[in-house]
């Protein structure tokens, strides 16, 4: 049984069940697979120099999913991005996180607009950009195993604790994950150890 997610996701490779419903569109689990590795890649092109962590303000669409997936297989950390939040007070927060890319829309943008977050606009992906399938298209990809689909739990879980705490606001002990399946709550404090 795969550790990490990435192993997980690549587990799903040429199984032909659903693994994604929208109301667009169903995809199988293997383009779940194929579709994160291409965002995978993509975030790959654009990285830089210190920590590899991608910011997500997103609604519940099917583009989150493929970045939690494409973050996975790309050995990046995701950062929510909190679109409750405004001004001065998002704009310190997100800046916090240390963000390398943030993956959004234009609602999401508008958000964003005028913040000093510490990213310039070319930074940004908007997923409702007529470009970016093109983009994302790009950087298609057979998925493998390799030293990119590996991670450090103890990290990950560490990194997922601080800024939960940082960006919530409040206390979070360690071994619980809001809205984690018991087996994955299972799966961080193993991690957190």
């Amino acid at each position: 049984m795969s550790e990490t997610i990435a192993g997980l996701l690549l587990d799903r490779l040429g199984d032909d069940h659903p693994g994604l419903l929208s109301r667009d569109r169903s995809r199988t689990r293997d383009e779940v697979v194929h579709e994160s590795a291409a965002r995978a890649e993509l975030a790959r092109a654009l990285r830089v120099d210190g920590p590899f962590h991608i910011g997500v303000l997103l609604e519940n669409v099917p583009e989150f999913i493929l970045w939690l997936g494409g973050a996975a297989l790309a050995g990046a950390s995701i950062v929510g991005i909190n679109n409750t939040r405004s001004g001065a007070h998002l704009e310190e927060e997100v800046r916090n996180t240390e963000l390398q890319l943030v993956i959004t829309d234009t609602a999401g943008l508008a958000l964003l607009d005028g913040l000093d977050i510490g990213l310039s606009r070319d930074r940004f992906l908007l997923v409702d950009d007529p470009a970016y399938g093109d983009r994302v298209a790009k950087h298609a990809c057979e998925p493998t195993r390799g030293p990119h689909d590996r991670c450090d739990h103890a990290a990950a879980a560490a990194l997922h604790l601080r800024h939960h705490r940082r960006l919530q606001g409040g206390p979070l002990q360690p071994g619980t994950t809001p809205g984690a399946r018991p087996d994955e709550r299972r799966e961080v404090r193993r991690a957190a150890r």
